[in-house]
């Protein structure tokens, strides 16, 4: 039987721990237990992360060419809405989805400077103008988004097969000498260094 850290809310033994992990435990031990292994929820839906996923599912349309960012981010921003309409010709079924989904959402806790939906949309995009306009700048060249990273934290101990999980948001490949970036000695041959960048949204 190989070791693990707790067994979860549906009956399986969990063997990765992870950074938000690491965060609940640190905020409160009871917290970690309760909502680990119990399944507890918040009810509270802050719509700071949702917006710091469309914001960062935008970059990466952006980034990798498949969409328009402003129109990514309204796609995914659009989930959100409290106000959705029904389109012509739904059925019952999919207005009594829709009505529920803007209960979901007209319960999402925005903060003083958020305030709303809206005013969330209108900041999405001012940030996604300001990104294009900087981007010719940026260090981010053939990025990698969401890379997995799954190193055991205790090998060859009785601990072996617990695994730290960690999404890296980007891996770039700069030139060595990017303008945007600190001057570090490199081999003569090398053209290029690997770069990790965290992206971070604040409404």
């Amino acid at each position: 039987m190989g070791a693990f850290l707790y067994t979860n809310a549906n009956g399986f033994r969990v063997t990765r721990h992870s950074h938000s992990g690491g965060m609940d435990w640190a905020y409160c031990p009871k917290y970690y237990f309760l909502k680990r292994t119990q399944g507890w929820q918040e009810r509270e839906q802050r719509a700071s992360m949702v917006f710091g996923s469309c914001v960062e599912a935008a970059i990466t349309a952006r980034c990798l060419g498949v969409a328009d960012p402003l129109a990514a981010f309204d796609k995914e921003w659009e989930k959100s809405n409290p106000e959705i309409a029904a389109p012509e010709g739904a059925s019952e079924q999919q207005k009594v989805q829709i009505e529920k989904q803007c209960a979901k959402n007209a319960a999402m806790v925005y903060s003083q400077v958020e305030k709303d939906w809206a005013r969330m949309s209108a900041m999405g995009h001012d940030m996604l103008r300001l990104f294009e306009a900087m981007l010719p700048t940026l260090p981010i060249v053939r990025p990698k988004f969401q890379v997995e990273l799954n190193p055991q934290l205790f090998p060859n101990t009785k601990l072996a097969g617990i695994n730290f999980v960690a999404y890296l948001d980007v891996i770039s490949s700069p030139p060595v000498d990017h303008p945007a970036l600190v001057k570090i000695e490199a081999m003569p041959e090398q053209k290029f260094r690997p770069l990790i960048i965290d992206i971070k949204v604040k409404g």
